[in-house]
């Protein structure tokens, strides 16, 4: 089972509130399949609870972003505060969200659909950014790690990277990165030089070797032949060997 795979089970029964052994006969599909199968319940299930997050929504925007911060952090479980910003305005999530602690910001990241996910993520600062995804990296959940990734602007991505300056772990969050549009952000927006160090690390790694090489397949040509230069300076169209070096 890929680390995609396994990052998809893992978001799918963290959405539906279940172990994630309780769903491993779904390893038989696609990451992809998976990501769009938990898109789609997670729609449904919003729409079933939307009225009782609507109505959470409306009593915070009549209190200041530290105000509906602190008696969130009080009175909501981290999944339940996910659903509300499905129903916040995305600016006044991101305002709230800043007051917030990290380790609570961490663990609401778990529980948080990409829909609502997005607008919110991308409005807020680098430090906040950072913090959180430290603290992620702190658990070592690459999971929640990839799908802020996935979030996230391609200048924000380049300075999470960069900032964290661990290329082991980024290649832990790529390979668990199940949407091809934003791995293709991830490799465009970062340096040749981070690009370097991870695939060099990645080929580094026995077990991760099948999966850098999946990962690559789902990158287009033009990024791909980027990556092996990158790794492999003047070597770029020597053929990529299965075998790790």
């Amino acid at each position: 089972m890929s680390s995609a795979v396994k990052a998809e089970i893992e978001r799918l029964a963290a959405l539906l509130g279940c172990p994630a052994k309780d769903l491993s006969f779904l390893t038989r599909f696609s990451a992809q399949q998976l990501r769009a199968f938990r898109l789609a319940a997670a729609v449904r299930l919003q729409a079933d609870q939307a009225p009782t997050f609507r109505r959470i929504a409306r009593a915070g925007r009549l209190l200041p972003a530290k105000v509906t911060a602190a008696t969130t952090r009080r009175a909501m479980d981290a999944d339940v505060a996910a659903g509300v910003v499905s129903a916040l305005k995305p600016q006044h999530a991101a305002e709230i969200a800043s007051c917030l602690p990290t380790d609570y910001l961490a663990d609401v990241t778990r529980h948080l659909s990409p829909d609502s996910a997005t607008p919110v993520v991308t409005r807020l600062s680098d430090e906040v950014i950072l913090a959180v995804s430290r603290e992620l990296r702190s658990r070592r959940d690459f999971t929640a790690m990839a799908e802020i990734i996935s979030a996230l602007s391609s200048e924000q991505t380049a300075h999470v990277a960069q900032a964290l300056e661990d290329p082991k772990t980024m290649v832990q969050v790529a390979v668990r990165i199940s949407d091809d549009a934003a791995i293709d952000r991830l490799v465009r927006a970062l340096p040749d030089d981070v690009l370097s160090q991870l695939v060099r690390v990645g080929s580094r790694q026995a077990r991760l070797w099948p999966e850098l090489l999946e990962l690559l397949g789902r990158v287009p040509a033009e990024r791909r032949r980027r990556l092996l230069a990158a790794a492999v300076p003047g070597r770029s169209t020597k053929p990529i060997s299965a075998t790790p070096p």
